[in-house]
């Protein structure tokens, strides 16, 4: 719309000094071509000297610089890359429609700049499904991150960069693992191109269109353009075996499920066989909503539960709305700023929580079983816990590495899902084998289960603890206190030495 009202108001301005009375209107609707012919009809009628190749010629250089394209034609890349820009900026002078989509749908300055309005994400559709025909390559949709530096010196050019870059809630750097930390600190921008340029070439291009800012300002830009921040329109999909084998699994899983709901419902006999219920919709749906309370349980921890869990998601809620192009994004981040935002930066305080109720239960479990004479086969137990733990993460597992990425795509779909995605590709192994708690975020399929990593590893320990406490009370409570100060004076010194912290503190690095 923007783009045809530019076209209007070029051609009234042109066709001012010979016209009285003439109504144009705008259909939203209507595309550059329908509109151009409409104007070159009441063109000719006012001004018959004037064709529809001089109109074009006239107005596509007065568009074009109000925003200049992104022409790679210029600079050293590839020799297909290098004619391909040529026939993109030809055909754009010549107001072609395939051009006009490319041209209109890569990020362009906007108002609110100072106020973190920065990212600007271009229109992904309207790029990856313009058709060009009879031309050897496709539209392109590539995101670059640039990164804004200025010299301390300059105390209020660094404050303005600073206001764009909303204070930078989450300080990053292009070595962060983007799907873990989000990219406060870059600048993020649309380019749409032709398909035959690479991700090497728009950042070379980039970085050199840049250096001539750079050489008339104080303001310095590094720039980075990632493999999978460049994507086409594929025409179909290509599933590897793993994805095959999910497909099939999650199919066979359903099919389960709908027999076994069939059976139960419609079965004659009084007394149905569990094993053929055990995946009944109905039978585990009545199970999940039971509000039954078994004897001898504690309410107390289920609120501490509830309240744990709603503020672990909202947290990490609070974090995800950094990866969204906001356009206010300096008023939010002084949000983050404000003294009751440290509820919504604890999360691993909730997460803590978790890991005490999860060990209190074990213990209240075993001593009350061994207070009543029985023996506990720690085997049959650590066996009991890890095939309790293992279907669910398994199935997330299976879901966010194999199905998830087929589900969508975006601006930020490979950074956030597809890249995940391969990490699990990579280490899954891991969270089966329960130590994938024993590497950083950045290398954790599905980093939201690190807790069930320790929670497991603190498992193997404690029925030997529980059983000697119970056997020699005075003796163990020494061990224990001896051990929870070690644990605690090696906590401290980790996280004083390292310069870490338990909250998500406002301008906090990574790493």
């Amino acid at each position: 719309m923007f783009l045809k009202t530019v076209v209007i108001l070029f051609y009234v301005k042109f066709c001012f000094g010979y016209t009285r009375d003439v109504n144009l209107e705008i259909n939203e609707n209507e595309t550059i071509v329908d509109l151009l012919t409409r104007s070159m009809e009441i063109t000719d009628y006012i001004v018959p000297e004037i064709d529809g190749e001089d109109f074009i010629n006239i107005l596509s250089p007065k568009i074009m610089e109000l925003q200049p394209p992104f022409d790679l034609s210029s600079y050293n890349v590839s020799l297909k890359c290098q004619q391909s820009s040529e026939e993109f900026m030809i055909a754009l002078n010549k107001f072609e429609l395939w051009a006009l989509r490319m041209y209109d749908a890569s990020a362009k300055l906007t108002s609110g700049i100072l106020n973190g309005n920065v990212n600007q994400f271009g229109d992904f559709d309207q790029c990856l499904e313009t058709i060009i025909e009879k031309k050897s390559f496709q539209a392109q949709y590539c995101l670059a991150y640039i990164q804004p530096s200025v010299s301390s010196n300059f105390k209020y050019l660094n404050y303005l960069r600073t206001l764009a870059l909303s204070f930078e809630a989450y300080k990053s750097k292009f070595e962060d693992p983007s799907h873990v930390v989000p990219k406060t600190s870059q600048i993020q921008w649309a380019f749409c191109i032709p398909s035959t340029c690479t991700h090497e070439e728009l950042q070379h291009v980039l970085q050199q269109k840049l250096k001539t800012f750079i050489n008339s300002s104080m303001i310095n830009f590094d720039v980075e353009v990632k493999k999978e921040m460049c994507q086409i329109r594929e025409e179909s999909k290509k599933y590897d075996l793993g994805t095959k084998l999910a497909l099939y699994f999650v199919a066979f899983v359903a099919l389960i499920a709908l027999l076994s709901t069939f059976y139960e419902t419609y079965s004659a006999s009084e007394s149905q066989n569990e094993w053929l219920t055990a995946f009944s919709l109905k039978k585990n749906l009545k199970d999940m909503m039971s509000i039954e309370v078994p004897k001898g349980d504690i309410a107390s921890p289920h609120g501490v539960r509830f309240f744990s869990m709603i503020m672990l998601i909202l947290s990490h809620r609070s974090m995800e709305v950094e990866f969204n192009p906001v356009a206010n994004r300096t008023q939010m981040s002084l949000m983050i700023k404000s003294p009751f935002s440290v509820l919504l930066r604890s999360s691993s305080l909730y997460t803590d929580t978790f890991l005490m109720l999860s060990g209190m239960l074990v213990a209240y479990s075993f001593i009350g079983r061994l207070q009543r004479g029985q023996n506990i086969n720690v085997l049959k137990e650590i066996a009991a816990r890890y095939f309790r733990v293992v279907p669910p993460m398994a199935a997330l597992l299976l879901f966010g590495t194999f199905i998830l990425p087929l589900l969508g795509d975006g601006p930020q779909w490979n950074m956030l899902i597809t890249n995940q995605s391969e990490i699990c590709k990579q280490t899954w192994w891991r969270n089966f084998l329960m130590i994938h708690n024993w590497f950083g975020f950045e290398n954790i399929c599905m980093t939201h289960t690190h807790h069930v990593g320790t929670d497991f590893s603190l498992f193997l320990i404690a029925p030997f603890m529980i059983m000697c406490l119970h056997k020699y009370p005075k003796k163990s409570m020494s061990v224990i206190f001896i051990l929870a100060l070690i644990s605690t004076i090696g906590r401290f010194y980790i996280t004083y030495a390292r310069d870490m912290t338990v909250y998500v503190l406002f301008g906090i690095e990574y790493g």
